[in-house]
């Protein structure tokens, strides 16, 4: 006699459970970039170290579900001090220089930093790469409602982004590695649909390129 092994299906949380429970957990995630940037003697660049903790959390919901045997707290938790750890250990201060400017580094989104997305493009010619100014691309009010709501790095980033803006022209701006932009362009979509209506940012894709 054979038996069929029971195969069970693990429905993910419905998007406003999610955005619920990223919601509930504002002040842990903050309170884990403060005590992950003390660590790393960090605390001038706080304001990115939450953002990468916000993105972190936000892909934490999109993963947890109520089969995992823990509570989301627990979860969000671990989750969120690894990406932090890994964002900071990948974008240490270069010896001689000051690093007032972090590197949001939202891989943030379930893995460490995509090392074959850096290349030579990083260090770019300035002169060559004016931001575009496309009169068919706009932020609309609405939009600008929900950028305000996030931390500046993601804000800045996916603005310009929006505005038609190459990832090169964005990297050169904002004096961040071509990489970095690529991930929180990726990755940015979820922080801003949580926090707004569905479609409200389709001109970012999923990994496209400006």
């Amino acid at each position: 006699m054979t038996t069929k092994a029971r195969i069970s299906t693990v429905e993910p949380l419905t998007l406003d459970k999610q955005n619920q429970l990223v919601l509930q957990h504002i002040g842990l995630y903050k309170s884990i970039a403060r005590k992950i940037a003390i660590a790393f003697n960090r605390l001038h660049d706080l304001e990115e170290i939450e953002g990468v903790a916000m993105l972190a959390c936000v892909e934490a919901s999109r993963k947890f579900n109520d089969n995992l045997g823990n509570k989301f707290s627990t979860y969000a938790t671990t989750y969120i001090k690894n990406q932090c750890s890994y964002y900071l250990i990948d974008n240490q201060p270069k010896q001689g220089t000051t690093f007032t400017d972090s590197k949001i580094d939202p891989s943030l989104v379930g893995q460490k930093s995509v090392a074959d997305d850096s290349d030579e493009s990083d260090n770019l010619d300035t002169d060559s790469l004016p931001l575009a100014n496309n009169s068919e691309r706009a932020i609309t009010a609405e939009q600008d409602e929900i950028l305000s709501m996030v931390p500046a790095p993601l804000r800045e980033i996916c603005t310009l982004y929006i505005l038609g803006n190459t990832f090169e022209q964005i990297a050169v701006q904002l004096d961040k590695p071509v990489h970095v932009v690529k991930l929180v362009v990726r990755n940015g979509k979820n922080a801003l649909t949580f926090a707004g209506s569905p479609g409200l940012f389709s001109e970012i894709g999923s990994g496209d390129t400006a």
